[in-house]
């Protein structure tokens, strides 16, 4: 859960309001009742791994965007971004764990401002 700790924290200190989910099932859960903004999706999971939550999140909709993060090879972070495209998710960006504030923000702070004008 450290990793879990840290981007919530990340994301708290650029100014986001971050709601961290220890499992793939709370976060389901938590999707039957609201929308969230992005996702930052780690590959490694305690009760599914990336590669199945990528799949169960494209059976509902809508489908947020997604930050892909994994301490996993680039290859397998690739093929997460691909399979997200191929079920329509959008993917904001891949990162390689550990990573930097300024890593995350700078995939985010696009997706922020298109969500910010829309609402006009």
């Amino acid at each position: 859960v450290p990793t879990l700790e840290m981007i919530g924290s990340m994301l708290q200190a650029m100014g986001y309001q971050a709601v961290p989910f220890e499992s793939a099932t709370a976060l389901a859960l938590a999707r039957r009742g609201q929308v969230f903004h992005a996702l930052v999706l780690d590959l490694a999971m305690p009760d599914v791994d990336g590669f199945e939550l990528i799949y169960q999140l494209a059976d509902t909709r809508p489908v947020e965007p997604v930050i892909i993060i994994s301490s996993l090879s680039n290859t397998i972070k690739q093929a997460a971004g691909l399979v997200c495209e191929s079920l329509d998710i959008p993917v904001l960006g891949v990162l390689s764990k550990p990573f930097s504030a300024d890593e995350l923000a700078f995939f985010l702070a696009p997706h922020t401002r298109a969500v910010a004008a829309s609402r006009g």
